[in-house]
């Protein structure tokens, strides 16, 4: 869903940019995945996971879901979107990314390990990597978002 809406509003806007944290990072890079967008000349990837099983596992981790129940939300996942969880990986994506790009992730993320940032550096060899220092996940810092604003708007 966050992918189709992301493919709406580069549609509607004919945007040149987009600016991706977390989840939403993934999905920008599923939106671009399934439908090219040669136009887009920027992407910014900040503190995203490299597969959508971090999410899942993560969700799961911490709710105490059972092995069964886990096993039936992935059924319903590829019952609902036609895709297994696995599909969802940044390996798949990554090849399409031909825009510039900048990735941006902390060293001490807890949620998502910053080897995912190195890993989508390796195969998107057109961003730039900025790893910063103890800024968590959330990465909402003066000097990140001045960052980010002067490297879209170049």
């Amino acid at each position: 869903d966050y992918a189709y809406l992301i493919t709406h509003v580069i549609n509607k806007y004919g945007l040149e940019s987009l600016v991706g944290h977390s989840f939403g990072g993934l999905s920008c890079m599923l939106s671009l995945y399934e439908n090219g967008y040669a136009d887009l000349k920027k992407l910014v990837i900040m503190g995203s996971p490299n597969h959508f099983m971090l999410f899942i596992n993560y969700f799961l981790t911490h709710c105490k879901i059972s092995k069964e129940l886990h096993q039936s939300i992935e059924r319903k996942f590829k019952e609902t979107t036609g895709q297994s969880l696995d599909y969802y990986n940044v390996s798949r994506f990554a090849n399409k990314l031909t825009m510039d790009g900048l990735i941006i992730h902390d060293e001490d993320d807890a949620q998502v390990p910053v080897s995912h940032a190195y890993n989508l550096k390796k195969l998107w060899p057109k961003a730039e990597l900025w790893i910063t220092q103890g800024k968590g996940h959330r990465l909402k810092y003066p000097e990140v978002i001045n960052t980010v604003c002067a490297y879209v708007s170049d």
